[in-house]
């Protein structure tokens, strides 16, 4: 984790089960979503985090984030939360799915985005 991150508890630790903002599956073997909300992170995050192949769900809101990869990749992945960050529209178009629409909260990124 980011040593610069509000709460980084845990974080590159030998036991992933007790990284803060991880989720696991009911038999904590496998990552299934990271929720890092408010977390002073900052830049890009990472491709490599698209190597978690059970991960179905990422809120990285109110952050300072400004790249995201292409979650579209993960055929599980269904939940991406990027409200308030430093990215723009064309950030999010690599994570238009193959039927068209954008998995993440779109409404409120550009609500926050326009003042709508």
């Amino acid at each position: 984790g980011g040593e610069n991150w509000t709460n980084n508890t845990g974080w590159l630790s030998d036991d992933i089960t007790t990284w803060f903002g991880v989720q696991m599956n009911d038999s904590q073997t496998r990552v299934v979503g990271v929720s890092l909300p408010n977390n002073n992170l900052t830049g890009e995050v990472s491709s490599v985090i698209t190597e978690v192949l059970n991960l179905d769900s990422l809120n990285i809101s109110m952050n300072l984030v400004t790249g995201i990869p292409d979650f579209t990749v993960l055929s599980g992945f269904n939940k991406l939360n990027v409200a308030d960050n430093q990215l723009q529209f064309a950030d999010l178009e690599n994570n238009i799915g193959s039927n068209g629409y954008i998995r993440c909260r779109l409404h409120t990124f550009i609500a926050g985005r326009f003042g709508i």
